[in-house]
C-alpha cells in the first residue's frame, strides 16, 4: 500500500485538490446538521471522509495510469493516447 501511494502520490494530490475544493464543502453542509458536535464523532467523521477520498482516487489512479501514464509522472512509458516522450 505504501509503495503503491509512492508510486501514485502525483495523482494523489490532484485528486486530494479536487476533493477539497469540490465534495468537502457539500459533504460539510449534509453532515454538518446531523451530528454531535465533539472532537471524538468530528474526528472519526473527518476519518470517514478521508478513507472515502482515498478509495474513490483509486479508480482514477487507475485509469490515468493506464491510459495517460506521461501525463502523471511516467515519460518513459507508451500509452494508448500519448508515445513514449523520453528514451
Amino acid at each position: 500500500m505504501i509503495l503503491w501511494t509512492g508510486r501514485n502520490t502525483v495523482i494523489l494530490i490532484g485528486t486530494a485538490g479536487i476533493f477539497h475544493h469540490f465534495i468537502n464543502e457539500s459533504y460539510t453542509k449534509l453532515i454538518y446538521p446531523y451530528i454531535e458536535h465533539t472532537d471524538l464523532v468530528i474526528s472519526l467523521v473527518s476519518a470517514l471522509a478521508t478513507i472515502g477520498s482515498i478509495l474513490s482516487s483509486v479508480p482514477i489512479v487507475y485509469v490515468l495510469d493506464k491510459l495517460l501514464p506521461q501525463v502523471v509522472g511516467k515519460p518513459k512509458i507508451s500509452g494508448p493516447f500519448i508515445p513514449q516522450l523520453v528514451d
